[in-house]
């Protein structure tokens, strides 16, 4: 007879697939960067990359800690 897995398992071992394939990306302004980088690090556990925004593509990006135009990309 098959063993059957709990569906608690099961989630917890897509959640975990999911996170591996998905690409975290925090927009900050020059005040919150040092905020997106800790918030990185806490929820990744490694090292982020520090990218600034691009803007000749005009594209308005707002910083996810406040209203100002993010400098900043926080990525893996």
């Amino acid at each position: 007879m098959e063993k059957f897995r709990s569906p608690n398992y099961a989630t917890i071992k897509m959640k975990k697939k999911m996170k591996e394939n998905t690409q975290m990306k925090i927009f900050c302004c020059q005040e919150h960067v040092e905020l997106g980088i800790d918030v990185f690090v806490d929820e990744e556990e490694t090292f982020p990359s520090l990218n600034t925004v691009d803007n000749s593509s005009n594209l308005s990006t707002d910083c996810e800690y406040c209203q100002n135009k993010a400098a900043y990309i926080v990525s893996n």
